[in-house]
Parts: structure tokens; sequence; C-alpha cells
């Protein structure tokens, strides 16, 4: 019984922590449909690839501690794929 309502209990609480995510990345979509772009705090940047022509390319914003970007536009990869932000 006491699994039990630990297991439920967890169960919860992780479905109110992706709610979250979930409502601030709708957030982020609706400024840049509004603005044209959306501005982060990145923190924690590294460099996030994309693979171009057997090449990867390094994507725009992933390697700034501040960038913004279109995040409705992801044709060449998300910056913020990946990393902790606060936008």
């Amino acid at each position: 019984s006491i699994a039990a309502q630990v297991g439920l209990n967890g169960a919860l609480q992780s479905l109110n922590i992706i709610s979250v995510i979930q409502s601030a990345q709708v957030m982020d979509n609706l400024i840049s449909v509004l603005f044209g772009r959306s501005c982060s705090l990145n923190l924690s940047p590294f460099a996030n690839t994309w693979p171009e022509a057997g090449v990867d390319e390094t994507i725009a914003g992933s390697t700034q501690v501040f960038s913004c970007f279109n995040t409705n536009d992801l044709t060449r990869g998300n910056g913020w794929g990946c990393h902790v932000v606060v936008s």
C-alpha cells in the first residue's frame, strides 16, 4: 500500500513537471510567432551539431550564453535542444 502510494505520487509529480515544460515551450513558440524569435539565457552552452553533407556543423545559438532564434523554424536544428535554458 505504501509502495503504491509512493509510485502514484511519483507519477503525478512527473506529470506536473512535464506539463510545466510543455507550457513553457508553447509560450516560446507563441513569442516566436508574434516577434519572429525568442530569446533565452543558456545555462549549459555546448555545441549541438547538425550533419550537413557529411560535415557536422554547429547549430546557431547552441554555444552562446544568450541567444535568440525562431523556435518555429527548426530546419537547421534546435540550438537549445538538450540544454538548460531560461527564456
